[in-house]
């Protein structure tokens, strides 16, 4: 048996009460929990605050009685390697920051939590950097509350491709700083060398 990864977790929410309804971005795979991403558009992602905050201004939570599996809303639930979302905190930039192009853009920064709009190469970075990944639909309030409370343990059993993600963190311009940094903590056979094309 492998040993466990620690994880964080990021959230999509997709669906919704018309017209604040998001896209279907981010696909699960069932069979093996991986996402994928489109990688010709922004994908945007969000803690578990920003996540509530969310859902509770898109649909009408507070009545007891509303039937809100008409509205589709699903929760993208993905775990990922716990420097995953250190690096796209980090390297984050101001939504309207054009010089930024390709660094993650901070955005709604005036709700709860952090969301983020991820550029082609950080959703790549995302997609490969995935250890597992739940759709879950909201149809009361306890589906909302149980993936807050809920955690599930996370065996690193998926074998990750480390020479791609060692190509994408070059890709996303992530500093030969941080890339040291992370395989000090983390150790060489997880980032690997130096991302080759």
């Amino acid at each position: 048996m492998k040993n466990k990864i620690a994880t964080s977790r990021l959230f999509r929410v997709q669906g919704g009460k018309f017209p604040l309804r998001s896209r279907s971005s981010i696909k699960v795979n069932e069979n093996n929990h991986t996402i994928n991403c489109p990688f010709e558009k922004s994908v945007y992602v969000g803690n578990l605050e920003h996540m509530i905050h969310f859902i509770e201004n898109r649909l009408p939570i507070k009545q007891e009685k509303e039937d809100l599996e008409k509205y589709d809303v699903h929760i993208i639930q993905m775990y990922l390697p716990y420097w995953v979302p250190y690096l796209i905190e980090k390297y984050s930039v101001e939504q309207f920051n054009s010089s930024g192009i390709n660094y993650p853009k901070l955005v709604d920064k005036t709700v709860p939590g952090n969301s983020f709009q991820l550029s082609k190469s950080w959703s790549k970075l995302l997609e490969a950097s995935c250890l597992y990944a739940t759709d879950t639909q909201i149809k009361s309030r306890e589906d909302i509350f149980k993936l807050a409370l809920y955690q599930e343990e996370i065996d690193n059993n998926r074998e990750l491709d480390w020479g791609r993600i060692s190509s994408l963190i070059h890709d996303c311009n992530i500093s030969q700083e941080d890339v040291t940094k992370l395989m000090s903590i983390w150790g060489a056979s997880i980032i690997g060398e130096r991302g080759e094309k």
